[in-house]
């Protein structure tokens, strides 16, 4: 098939079908392309959830850069998002960073002399589950304990499951913001122009982040992860102490706190000490 480059993005709906974006699409498609050439060559495929900070390595909240649950958090932290499209009761699939890279390390010495295709899941919803709703009030909590001097306003983040009230929501917050820009504009006030302009684009994307994820928290998958126990079986003492690839050690009230205390320390680079005993 050949698309011109301009009319991709149009018909971007109809190519992907029933994944939710073009990154699973192309996950997915590089995956059925491994093992379609892969010929005799032995291709283990490690297949993450929702990557998130380090659990471990390099150290406990180390995280260098903003995507999935993390910009939600972010946003949610600063205040800029107050509600987003979700259902609390859902299982919210993440995974350490580290956690991950170390299963694809282990996974790798493990099936390198075997012919098989190997599919390893790096998830947490089999063997440790956590809840949207558990998630959203550790973060919430972490971000009142420890307001950011970045913050648009006071974080109050929470899950909307109704998709009318949510829209229902963010018109109600919308109209302050529209009746600050058309004063602005009415005025010619040049200030309060581009700081009505500037509210507007921040109240938009919080939108679109919401938009963004919310096929990941409305809907629900639960990945047996058992290769990891075997995986496990395959290394000695000192190995399994190295790679941590078990995700039931997880303790997820103070891996959050820590999530937070990444991004308020290094995306938000406020100088933040951790956070104390949770």
């Amino acid at each position: 098939m050949n698309i011109p480059v301009e009319q991709l993005e149009s018909r971007t709906s109809s190519l992907i079908g029933d994944f939710p974006n073009t990154y699973t699409f192309s996950k997915a498609l590089g995956e059925r392309i491994l093992e379609k050439h892969r010929g005799d060559v032995p291709v283990t495929i490690v297949r993450p959830s929702i990557i998130g900070c380090a659990i471990k390595d390099p150290f406990p909240g180390w995280i260098d850069s903003v995507s999935a649950a993390a910009a939600l958090y972010l946003f949610g932290g600063i205040g800029l998002i107050q509600v987003a499209h979700g259902n609390k009761n859902y299982i919210g699939d993440q995974i350490p960073v580290d956690m991950c890279a170390d299963t694809i390390i282990v996974a790798a010495a493990t099936y390198a002399n075997t012919n098989a295709l190997n599919v390893i899941h790096s998830g947490t919803s089999g063997a440790n589950p956590v809840s949207w709703g558990y998630t959203v009030k550790i973060v919430t909590k972490y971000w009142q304990t420890y307001p950011p001097e970045k913050k648009v306003a006071y974080c109050n983040f929470r899950l909307q499951k109704n998709d009318k009230l949510l829209k229902a929501e963010q018109f109600v917050r919308r109209v302050p913001t529209l009746a600050y820009h058309k004063v602005a504009n009415t005025v010619q006030n040049a200030k309060m122009k581009r700081s009505a302009g500037k509210l507007y684009k921040a109240q938009r994307r919080a939108e679109e982040l919401s938009d963004l994820f919310e096929y990941f928290i409305m809907n629900e998958w639960i990945y047996v992860t058992t290769h990891i126990q075997e995986l496990q079986m395959s290394c000695t003492k000192e190995e399994v102490e190295i790679f941590q690839i078990d995700p039931r050690v997880i303790n997820w009230k103070k891996y959050l706190y820590y999530f937070c205390w990444g991004l308020h320390r290094f995306i938000l680079k406020e100088n933040v000490d951790p956070p104390a005993e949770v």
